[in-house]
């Protein structure tokens, strides 16, 4: 599954190889991620606020 699945990152355009092989990661290495993970996820939301996108603060669309 794992080789599937570094296959599939791999393959997609702009993808990060350094998400490969998480499995082998330290707790402390993978908390890192996820916190730059959340910063960027955090940041597309609040570009998409500003763009008046329809995305409420929550990150979910307004009108649900």
């Amino acid at each position: 599954m794992h080789i599937k699945m570094d296959e599939l990152i791999r393959a997609i355009e702009g993808a990060h190889n350094a998400l490969l092989n998480l499995e082998d990661l330290s707790e402390e290495e993978l908390d890192k991620f996820r916190a730059s993970y959340i910063k960027l996820a955090k940041e597309a939301r609040e570009r998409l606020l500003e763009k008046g996108a329809g995305i409420s603060r929550g990150g979910t669309l307004a009108s649900e």
